[in-house]
Protein backbone atom coordinates (compact mmCIF):
# COMPACT_ATOMS: atom_id res chain seq x y z
CA UNK A 1 0.00 0.00 0.00
CA UNK A 2 1.45 2.83 -1.27
CA UNK A 3 -0.09 5.93 0.02
CA UNK A 4 0.85 10.08 0.60
CA UNK A 5 -1.14 11.59 3.84
CA UNK A 6 -0.48 15.15 4.43
CA UNK A 7 -0.81 16.17 7.81
CA UNK A 8 -1.25 20.08 8.83
CA UNK A 9 1.22 20.53 11.26
CA UNK A 10 4.84 22.00 11.97
CA UNK A 11 7.39 19.69 13.92
CA UNK A 12 9.96 20.22 15.93
CA UNK A 13 12.00 18.57 18.38
CA UNK A 14 9.64 18.96 21.62
CA UNK A 15 6.09 20.07 22.06
CA UNK A 16 5.19 23.48 22.13
CA UNK A 17 4.48 26.89 20.56
CA UNK A 18 6.95 29.11 18.72
CA UNK A 19 7.00 31.66 15.69
CA UNK A 20 7.38 30.56 11.79
CA UNK A 21 9.26 33.27 9.88
CA UNK A 22 7.25 33.83 6.35
CA UNK A 23 10.17 34.50 4.37
CA UNK A 24 9.95 36.72 0.78
CA UNK A 25 11.11 33.78 -0.78
CA UNK A 26 8.79 30.95 0.67
CA UNK A 27 11.42 28.18 0.19
CA UNK A 28 13.42 29.65 3.13
CA UNK A 29 10.38 30.07 5.43
CA UNK A 30 11.49 28.09 8.59
CA UNK A 31 10.99 28.48 12.53
CA UNK A 32 14.35 29.45 12.41
CA UNK A 33 16.16 33.56 11.34
CA UNK A 34 18.45 34.22 9.13
CA UNK A 35 22.17 34.07 10.23
CA UNK A 36 23.76 37.27 9.77
CA UNK A 37 26.63 35.99 9.17
CA UNK A 38 25.70 34.66 5.56
CA UNK A 39 23.39 37.29 4.68
CA UNK A 40 25.61 38.36 1.65
CA UNK A 41 26.20 35.10 0.47
CA UNK A 42 24.83 34.07 -3.06
CA UNK A 43 23.72 30.96 -4.74
CA UNK A 44 24.24 32.14 -8.86
CA UNK A 45 21.64 30.09 -11.04
CA UNK A 46 24.30 29.21 -14.17
CA UNK A 47 21.66 28.16 -16.61
CA UNK A 48 19.60 31.31 -15.50
CA UNK A 49 22.18 33.61 -14.81
CA UNK A 50 21.05 35.11 -11.87
CA UNK A 51 21.84 35.77 -8.27
CA UNK A 52 19.99 34.29 -4.83
CA UNK A 53 21.00 36.38 -2.41
CA UNK A 54 20.21 35.18 1.31
CA UNK A 55 19.80 38.53 2.61
CA UNK A 56 16.86 39.21 0.34
CA UNK A 57 15.37 35.69 -0.18
CA UNK A 58 15.86 34.55 3.51
CA UNK A 59 13.90 38.76 4.65
CA UNK A 60 10.89 37.43 7.04
CA UNK A 61 8.11 39.44 5.44
CA UNK A 62 5.90 37.83 8.50
CA UNK A 63 5.73 35.98 11.71
CA UNK A 64 2.93 34.08 12.58
CA UNK A 65 2.59 32.01 16.46
CA UNK A 66 2.41 28.20 15.51
CA UNK A 67 1.69 25.14 17.71
CA UNK A 68 4.60 22.32 17.15
CA UNK A 69 4.25 18.70 17.99
CA UNK A 70 6.98 16.16 17.74
CA UNK A 71 6.72 13.92 15.02
CA UNK A 72 6.63 10.42 17.70
CA UNK A 73 3.33 12.34 19.05
CA UNK A 74 1.53 12.85 15.95
CA UNK A 75 1.79 9.82 14.06
CA UNK A 76 0.39 8.68 18.10
CA UNK A 77 -2.63 10.91 18.31
CA UNK A 78 -3.18 10.21 14.11
CA UNK A 79 -2.74 6.56 14.60
CA UNK A 80 -1.03 7.03 11.10
CA UNK A 81 0.60 4.19 9.03
CA UNK A 82 4.15 2.83 9.88
CA UNK A 83 6.80 5.20 8.13
CA UNK A 84 9.15 3.66 5.70
CA UNK A 85 10.92 6.77 4.28
CA UNK A 86 11.20 9.63 5.78
CA UNK A 87 11.83 12.94 3.73
CA UNK A 88 12.65 16.25 5.83
CA UNK A 89 13.36 19.41 4.00
CA UNK A 90 12.53 22.03 7.15
CA UNK A 91 14.97 24.88 6.43
CA UNK A 92 17.13 23.86 9.05
CA UNK A 93 14.91 22.27 11.41
CA UNK A 94 16.01 18.69 10.29
CA UNK A 95 17.76 18.25 13.19
CA UNK A 96 14.84 19.05 15.72
CA UNK A 97 12.14 17.20 14.16
CA UNK A 98 14.47 13.98 14.29
CA UNK A 99 14.68 14.61 18.02
CA UNK A 100 11.25 14.46 18.28
CA UNK A 101 11.26 10.99 16.10
CA UNK A 102 12.87 8.75 18.43
CA UNK A 103 10.49 5.87 18.62
CA UNK A 104 9.42 6.56 14.61
CA UNK A 105 13.04 5.97 14.17
CA UNK A 106 13.43 3.23 16.11
CA UNK A 107 10.14 1.50 14.47
CA UNK A 108 9.72 0.77 10.79
CA UNK A 109 11.54 3.74 9.15
CA UNK A 110 14.02 1.60 6.24
CA UNK A 111 15.92 5.31 4.50
CA UNK A 112 15.99 8.62 5.59
CA UNK A 113 16.45 11.30 2.93
CA UNK A 114 17.22 15.03 4.49
CA UNK A 115 18.30 18.01 3.37
CA UNK A 116 21.83 18.82 4.94
CA UNK A 117 23.75 21.91 5.66
CA UNK A 118 27.14 22.66 5.65
CA UNK A 119 27.04 25.81 6.74
CA UNK A 120 24.85 28.09 9.09
CA UNK A 121 22.41 29.75 6.95
CA UNK A 122 19.59 29.68 9.81
CA UNK A 123 20.96 30.67 13.44
CA UNK A 124 21.53 27.84 15.48
CA UNK A 125 20.84 25.22 12.90
CA UNK A 126 22.64 21.78 13.17
CA UNK A 127 24.89 20.90 10.00
CA UNK A 128 25.55 17.55 8.39
CA UNK A 129 27.94 16.46 10.73
CA UNK A 130 25.20 16.41 13.59
CA UNK A 131 22.72 15.10 11.50
CA UNK A 132 24.46 12.42 10.46
CA UNK A 133 25.95 11.56 13.90
CA UNK A 134 22.16 11.53 15.42
CA UNK A 135 21.09 9.15 13.00
CA UNK A 136 24.21 6.41 13.59
CA UNK A 137 23.30 6.57 17.28
CA UNK A 138 19.68 5.72 15.71
CA UNK A 139 20.87 2.62 13.47
CA UNK A 140 21.41 4.21 10.45
CA UNK A 141 24.01 4.66 7.70
CA UNK A 142 25.35 7.77 5.55
CA UNK A 143 24.89 6.45 1.89
CA UNK A 144 25.22 9.18 -0.30
CA UNK A 145 24.18 12.86 -1.15
CA UNK A 146 21.28 12.42 -3.64
CA UNK A 147 22.58 14.68 -6.27
CA UNK A 148 25.34 17.36 -6.40
CA UNK A 149 25.68 19.28 -3.39
CA UNK A 150 24.44 23.64 -3.87
CA UNK A 151 27.31 25.65 -4.02
CA UNK A 152 26.74 29.17 -2.09
CA UNK A 153 29.86 31.91 -2.21
CA UNK A 154 30.89 35.00 0.17
CA UNK A 155 32.01 36.67 -3.03
CA UNK A 156 30.17 38.14 -5.56
CA UNK A 157 32.25 39.45 -8.86
CA UNK A 158 30.70 40.41 -12.38
CA UNK A 159 29.07 37.20 -14.13
CA UNK A 160 31.72 36.46 -16.43
CA UNK A 161 34.46 36.51 -13.34
CA UNK A 162 32.85 34.12 -10.66
CA UNK A 163 34.09 30.86 -9.56
CA UNK A 164 32.75 27.85 -8.16
CA UNK A 165 31.33 28.66 -4.75
CA UNK A 166 31.37 26.20 -1.37
CA UNK A 167 29.16 23.45 -0.85
CA UNK A 168 27.03 24.26 1.18
CA UNK A 169 23.28 22.54 1.27
CA UNK A 170 22.09 18.98 -0.53
CA UNK A 171 20.31 16.19 0.52
CA UNK A 172 21.83 13.03 2.29
CA UNK A 173 20.52 9.96 2.32
CA UNK A 174 20.69 7.36 5.20
CA UNK A 175 19.36 3.87 5.37
CA UNK A 176 18.99 1.93 8.46
CA UNK A 177 21.45 -0.65 9.54
CA UNK A 178 21.28 -4.39 8.40
CA UNK A 179 22.25 -5.24 11.97
CA UNK A 180 19.63 -2.72 12.92
CA UNK A 181 16.85 -4.53 11.10
CA UNK A 182 18.23 -8.35 12.02
CA UNK A 183 17.14 -7.43 15.64
CA UNK A 184 13.97 -6.80 14.87
CA UNK A 185 11.64 -9.70 15.48
CA UNK A 186 10.44 -11.66 12.69
CA UNK A 187 7.07 -10.68 11.27
CA UNK A 188 8.52 -7.08 11.88
CA UNK A 189 11.52 -8.27 9.59
CA UNK A 190 9.61 -9.40 7.30
CA UNK A 191 7.39 -6.44 6.75
CA UNK A 192 10.03 -4.55 6.79
CA UNK A 193 11.98 -5.91 3.84
CA UNK A 194 8.63 -6.54 1.69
Amino acid sequence: DTRSIILPYCLGGISGEDIFNVNYDPCTNSLLDMNEAYADWYFYFRRDRYDYVVRDTFNTVEQRPVKIMTMDAMLKEKDALPVDVLILDAQGAEYDILQGAKNTLASDVLAVITEVEFRPLYKGQKLFGDICSTLSEKGFEFVKFAKALREYSPYRKAVGLRCQGFDTVGDAIFFKRLDEIENADTEKKAVMLD
